[in-house]
This record gives C-alpha cells, sequence and structure tokens, in this order.
C-alpha cells in the first residue's frame, strides 16, 4: 500500500490528465533547472529537486498512479485554499555598502517566485549585493500565485543606493559636486580676493575723509 500527501502534479508543472511521455519531459526539463549543483547547493532547492523525483517515481509507474489518482488527489484537491493569493508585504533593508536583504509574506499561494531570483517559499528573505546586477537600480518581481483558483498577484520592488541613505537621488550628485568644487578652490585665491578686499576698502575710506 501506497501514502500519498502531495500534488505531484504541481510539483512537475503538469496537469492530472498529463501522458507519460509529457510527465517524464517535464522531469527531464526541471531536474536540469533545479538541480542543486546548478544553484549553488541551496537548501531550498535540494527540498525542491527532491519533490520533484519523488512526483516522477510516483506519477511514472502506472500503478502507483492510478491508486495517486483515486484516493489521495481528489483529497488533496479540497484541501487547497480557494481564497485569492496575498502579498502581505515586500521590502528591503540595507544591511552594509551595495548590500540589501529582501524580505517578502504571502497567503493563500502555492506558487511564489521572485524574478531573477526564481521561486522562493511562501516567506523569507534573501541577501542580495547590487554589484551582482547589471543595472544601477535593479527591479525585482514578486508573483504570488494560487494555481487552484488560477489567480496572481505581483508586486513591484526597485533598490537605489539613493534611496537606502534618504537623499533624493536627482538631488545628491548636484550638491555633492557644488561641495567639491568649493573644497578644492586654491588658498592663493581666497588670500587673493582678501587683499582685493582690503585695497577697495582703504580706497573708499581715503575718498571719504578727503
Amino acid at each position: 500500500m501506497f501514502f500519498f500527501v502531495k500534488d505531484y502534479y504541481y510539483f512537475l508543472g503538469i496537469s492530472p490528465d498529463s501522458s507519460a511521455e509529457e510527465i517524464k519531459r517535464a522531469y527531464r526539463k526541471l531536474s536540469v533547472k533545479y538541480h542543486p549543483d546548478k544553484n549553488d547547493n541551496d537548501d531550498f532547492f535540494h527540498e525542491r529537486f527532491r519533490e520533484m523525483k519523488e512526483a516522477y517515481e510516483t506519477l511514472n509507474d502506472t500503478e502507483k498512479r492510478r491508486y495517486y489518482d483515486r484516493y489521495f488527489y481528489p483529497k488533496i484537491k479540497e484541501k487547497k485554499s480557494l481564497s485569492s493569493p496575498v502579498i502581505k508585504h515586500f521590502y528591503y533593508t540595507k544591511t552594509s555598502d551595495h548590500e540589501y536583504v529582501i524580505k517578502w509574506e504571502t497567503a493563500h499561494a502555492d506558487v511564489i517566485k521572485i524574478l531573477p531570483l526564481g521561486l522562493v517559499k511562501s516567506y523569507g528573505e534573501r541577501k542580495i549585493s547590487l554589484v551582482d546586477f547589471s543595472k544601477e537600480d535593479p527591479q525585482f518581481v514578486l508573483h504570488a500565485s494560487n494555481t487552484f483558483v488560477q489567480k496572481t498577484v505581483v508586486k513591484r520592488l526597485f533598490i537605489t543606493e539613493s534611496s537606502a541613505s534618504d537623499v533624493p537621488k536627482n538631488v545628491y550628485p548636484t550638491d555633492n559636486h557644488q561641495i567639491s568644487k568649493i573644497q578644492k578652490t586654491p588658498i592663493s585665491i581666497w588670500i587673493a580676493c582678501l587683499l582685493v578686499f582690503v585695497v577697495l576698502s582703504l580706497v573708499f575710506l581715503i575718498l571719504l575723509l578727503g
């Protein structure tokens, strides 16, 4: 007797009426994409890969799949949330120069991904460095989907260096440039300006007394 409690069709990204060939094709494609060796041996991908392998071994076996479809998959469908997906929060905090931590939490979603990071859990955090991205102000997009009700919510997040210091990006470089010009002014020029001011003051005083 087999005991199944997971949605194996979801793990492989296929429908319950998929053919044996479609099951094999989906597993080959996903096993390459989510193999831990290709994702820095991240724990999330280890678990994801294990679930895909478990799903394939069940659905690729005719007897196991028939038993799963008859006794377990209908109950799994009943337990799935009928509520629309929700993004509770999606924001970032700065930890050091060019390094940030993205934090998120969702509800009623069974497929969650953050582009360009990939699939993620329903809640968590991810440390990133802006030097790893080609754009100056990279954009991150959180997708939270409930595949059972076929609804998705999306939220975007832009990370900018200026926003972390609470200084508007279009103001700070200009002000900084003006300060730099003042700091680089030679001392001799200031002395010359002071001497001119003294001479003019003396001339004005002589004319006034004369």
